[in-house]
């Protein structure tokens, strides 16, 4: 199974984006239209290769994601907060796409298994 990114109208005057699920894109499509959105654009996700975090990189990320999840902040702030302060490129990337999976509505576990 394939995963989409699609930016579809909700209603009038909102736009929403998202990432979904499907065999293929017209069943993608299908899924966005099942939803009662309106899709506007939808693009297979191509994973991208070589995005592994060192085990230390990975330790320090959820320490400074656990401190900052103490302190109140909800998930998608600790994860923009946490993505600003890593000092490797690749895991302020992948951080990164984690806050915007998380934003739009996946589990924090999901988006991180890829």
């Amino acid at each position: 199974m394939s995963r989409f990114a699609y930016t579809a109208k909700r209603g009038p005057g909102k736009v929403i984006n998202g990432v979904i699920e499907a065999d293929s894109t017209k069943r993608a499509l299908d899924l966005i239209r099942d939803r009662g959105d309106f899709p506007l654009s939808v693009e297979e996700v191509i994973p991208k290769v070589g995005r592994r975090i060192s085990t230390l990189d990975f330790a320090e990320f959820t320490r400074t994601l656990a401190d900052l999840l103490d302190s109140g902040l909800t998930l998608v702030s600790a994860l923009e907060v946490a993505g600003r302060q890593g000092e490797n490129p690749s895991l302020r990337r992948v951080v990164g796409e984690l806050r915007a999976e998380v934003h739009d509505g996946r589990n924090l576990s999901e988006a991180m298994e890829e």
